[in-house]
Parts: C-alpha cells; sequence; structure tokens
C-alpha cells in the first residue's frame, strides 16, 4: 500500500473511533456537552428569564425558551471531517489512476461536506430536545411550592415542590424581596437560571394575618 493511502487510512479509523466514542459519551450528559461543542442553558445553568409577564423585576416580561449555543469547530465536527477526509482520500487513492493531486483536493471538500453535516445535525437535534426542556420549565410557573428552607428578603432559600408525581427540590428567592418563612405556601412566579422566583399566595398571607391576629387576642 503506498504511504498517501497509508495515511489516509490511519485518519479515517482515527476519526471514526473518535466519533464513535464521542457519540457514546455524548450519551452521558455531562461529557457530551464538551465533546459536540455544544452549550445548553437549561435549568441548571445560564442566565436566562422564564416568567409570567407580570410583576417582572427584571424589568421586562418574559417567556423566552433557552439557546442552545453550538461551536462549528467542536471535537466531533472535527471528528467527522477527519474520518471524511481519510476515507475519501483513501477510495479516491485506490482508483485507477488515482494520485494525491486528486485525493486530496476531493478529500477536503468532503471533509467538509461531512461536517458541516454533522453540525447541522447536532445543532437541529440539540436545539428540539432545548426547546422541550424549556417548554417544562415554563409549565411549572404557577404552581404551589412549600418553602422547606426559610427565604430571607434579598437571599436564598429553598422550596419544594410537586410534579408529575414526583417530590423536586430547588433554590429559590423572594419576587417581592420580603421574607418568607419555612413551611409557608408560595406560588412560583418566574425561573431565572436555575432559581425560581416565588411570591406568596393571597390565601397563606391571609392565614398568616388571622394566625397574628389570634395571637395578640391571646396575649391581651
Amino acid at each position: 500500500m503506498e504511504p498517501v493511502s497509508v495515511v489516509y487510512f490511519v485518519l479515517f479509523l482515527i476519526g471514526f473511533c473518535f466519533a464513535v466514542i464521542s457519540f457514546i459519551l455524548s450519551s452521558l450528559g455531562h461529557f457530551g456537552g464538551h465533546l459536540t461543542g455544544m452549550d445548553t442553558h437549561g435549568i441548571d445553568s445560564g442566565g436566562h428569564d422564564i416568567g409570567t409577564g407580570q410583576h417582572d423585576t427584571s424589568g421586562h416580561a418574559s417567556s423566552d425558551l433557552s439557546d442552545t449555543n453550538i461551536s462549528p469547530v467542536s471535537p466531533i465536527t472535527i471528528a467527522m471531517f477527519i474520518t471524511a477526509f481519510g476515507g475519501v482520500g483513501f477510495i479516491f487513492q485506490q482508483i485507477p489512476g488515482g494520485n494525491l493531486m486528486l485525493s486530496l483536493p476531493l478529500a477536503f471538500i468532503s471533509g467538509f461536506v461531512i461536517a458541516g453535516a454533522a453540525f447541522y445535525i447536532l445543532y437541529r437535534l440539540f436545539k428540539a430536545t432545548q426547546a422541550n426542556s424549556n417548554y417544562s420549565r415554563e409549565s411549572l410557573l404557577g404552581l404551589e411550592a412549600e418553602v422547606i428552607t426559610s427565604i430571607p428578603s434579598d437571599g436564598l432559600g429553598e422550596i419544594a415542590y410537586i410534579t408529575k408525581g414526583s417530590r423536586s427540590n430547588a433554590p429559590a428567592r423572594s419576587e417581592e424581596h420580603n421574607p418568607i418563612p419555612t413551611h409557608s405556601v408560595v406560588r412560583m412566579t418566574r425561573i431565572v437560571g436555575n432559581i425560581f422566583y416565588v411570591r406568596e399566595i393571597p390565601e397563606e398571607l391571609l392565614r398568616k394575618y388571622d394566625d397574628e391576629l389570634k395571637e395578640l387576642e391571646d396575649t391581651n
């Protein structure tokens, strides 16, 4: 086998093996974002505001879907380029009359085309996944939750809520910058990054007011 053909074949094997490994690791979650070049802003990261559009202290009403950023130059697209470059170069090097002047430009063109196709597919796939994730986040708005760690006026507490039959916890801030004690019932108004903004519901405020009145009557 000619040295050029050997180089093409080795590049094909390297690119193919790395692409397979990247695909497997991408299904595991954390490593996938680095290998595919994806930067997804979902419930665990990012600063996007998903809200009801009412009483938004950020200064604008928002119900936007989070963005998905993907770099066209990522390990997976580079792997696809190397795979196509090596494979196509090897094929054209083996055909009758094949030489480096023919195989090299065709290998480059094929590499860019395949890498571009991989980039487009990944972009569409992760865009759709992120849209579904944000839709599920928006469905949480308006739900009631219980404060399990008191929320200071300008600090973080923690809430617990039930959705789809399962209980989840999340960090929370007071929408109105009022302290909210433990065991209070609140309503989720918006989500910024992984922070849930909440406000006490009127019924809960009335109950607390009645309790305070009873305490005053008892002391008197």
